[in-house]
C-alpha cells in the first residue's frame, strides 16, 4: 500500500521523505520565521519543531488511517469471519514502515542543524515501540466507534488538529505557560506531550529524565 500511494508520481517513493519534511519546514516558515516562536526561549527551534512534528504525526496518521479501517472494509467483515483487530492492526504496521522513514528525515535535519548524535538517540527504538503500543490501543477504540458512529471520521481531523495544537509540537510548554501552572499540569499530563518531551531530550540535550 505504501507502494502503491506514490507509484504514479515522478518522485515515487522519495515522497515518504518529502512529506514529513515539507510539513515541517511550513510549520517552521509560519510559527518560527513569521511569529518568532524561535525567539521565545527555544535556541535550535527546526530541531525543536522537527522532533515535535515527526512524533505527533506518528499518532495522528495511525489515527486517521485507523479510524476508516472497518468501515472501508465493512463488505469483508460480514462476509468473512476473521479476527476484526487484524484491520486496525494492519495500518498500524504500514505506519510504522512509514514513521521510519520519518526518524529518517528527522536524523538528517538534526545532523543539518548541528545537532550531534549520542547514545540517546538509540531511544528511538524503545520509544517508537511505547508509542505504537499507544497507539494500537487509540486505533482498536476509534474503528470500532466509528463504525457504529460514522460522523466520527468528519469529528476526528478537527480533534486531531485541537490535539496538535495542545501536545507542545510548536511551542515549549514549560516555559510559555510559566505563569499558569493549572494549565501546564493539564497540558503536560497529555500522554503524546509526554513521549514528545522524552525523544526531545534524547535527541537534542542526550539525555534521558526517567521521572517523565
Amino acid at each position: 500500500e505504501l507502494r502503491a500511494q506514490n507509484q504514479d508520481t515522478l518522485l515515487g517513493q522519495v515522497w515518504h521523505l518529502m512529506n514529513p519534511l515539507m510539513l515541517a519546514l511550513i510549520y517552521y516558515v509560519i510559527f518560527g520565521l513569521i511569529l518568532g516562536i524561535s525567539r521565545g526561549g527555544v535556541e535550535n527551534y527546526s530541531a525543536f519543531l522537527i522532533v515535535g512534528v515527526i512524533v505527533f504525526n506518528y499518532t495522528r496518521t495511525a489515527l486517521r488511517s485507523g479510524a476508516s479501517t472497518i468501515v472501508t472494509n465493512r463488505k469483508v467483515v460480514q462476509t468473512i469471519n476473521f479476527p476484526r483487530a487484524v484491520l486496525p492492526l494492519s495500518t498500524m504496521l504500514e505506519g510504522v514502515v512509514s514513521h521510519a522513514f520519518g526518524i529518517v528525515v528527522m536524523c538528517l535535519v538534526l545532523l543539518a542543524t548541528g545537532i550531534r548524535p549520542t547514545a540517546m538517540w538509540l531511544l528511538v527504538v524503545p520509544l517508537a515501540l511505547v508509542q505504537s503500543v499507544f497507539n494500537l490501543g487509540l486505533v482498536l477504540f476509534t474503528a470500532r466507534f466509528a463504525f457504529h458512529f460514522r460522523d466520527t471520521q468528519q469529528f476526528l481531523p478537527y480533534a486531531l488538529r485541537i490535539w496538535f495544537y495542545v501536545s507542545g509540537v510548536l511551542i515549549p510548554i514549560e516555559a510559555r505557560f510559566v505563569t499558569m501552572p493549572t494549565a501546564r499540569a493539564i497540558l503536560q499530563a497529555n500522554p503524546i506531550y509526554i513521549i514528545i518531551e522524552i525523544a526531545r531530550d534524547a535527541f537534542l540535550d542526550g539525555v534521558f529524565d526517567p521521572s517523565k
